[in-house]
């Protein structure tokens, strides 16, 4: 009961922090954006390797002047990094940290709000006491799939299904979804 009731303030400093930031993002502009969420495995091995679900927290950095993979004005380029860590608080931990470059396609306003679909390409760098105890850093390269929705040009709500290599692991790799609010600087 303790354990739940740190995590939750931990994760309520970093809502009221990040809350406090909203009057002076809204007269920047910059491509930096701030991430929060929650992840989940999709396999048994990933819920057994990650404790089945966490919160995650991170950075996104919008490249203009990048050349897009693919043609069209549609398209956009942006690197993203995050820190997971799991909702339960014992010494059986997952952490992981993971490196992505994203190319997202922005379709047309609907509503005042544009949805995006996109993929990505991952370096994963993760380490976990649920099923091998002591386990050192393990770096993995991993692909993923990303729809979200802008909803104004502040604020955006996105989820990715992830998918790592598991050559030479003892156990399953950490695939699954992660659900993200973004607010950008």
């Amino acid at each position: 009961m303790m354990v739940r009731r740190n995590t939750l303030r931990g994760l309520a400093v970093m809502a009221v922090c990040a809350l406090g930031f909203i009057p002076a993002l809204a007269r920047a502009q910059s491509p930096l954006a701030l991430r929060l969420g929650m992840y989940g495995g999709s396999t048994y091995n990933s819920r057994e390797l990650a404790d089945n679900k966490g919160f995650h927290v991170g950075l996104q950095y919008n490249l203009s002047g990048v050349p897009h993979v693919l043609n069209g004005e549609a398209w956009s380029t942006n690197i993203s990094v995050d820190y997971y860590h799991p909702f339960t608080d014992q010494a059986n931990r997952f952490h992981m940290v993971p490196v992505a470059i994203n190319q997202i396609y922005t379709f047309e306003e609907q509503n005042g709000k544009t949805p995006y679909l996109g993929f990505s390409l991952i370096a994963a760098t993760f380490k976990s006491n649920m099923v091998t105890p002591n386990q050192d850093w393990v770096t993995r390269v991993g692909g993923g799939i990303i729809l979200g929705l802008n909803l104004n040009e502040k604020m955006f709500v996105e989820g990715r299904y992830e998918v790592y290599d598991k050559s030479g692991l003892d156990f399953g790799g950490p695939d699954g979804f992660r659900a993200t609010f973004g607010l950008r600087f």
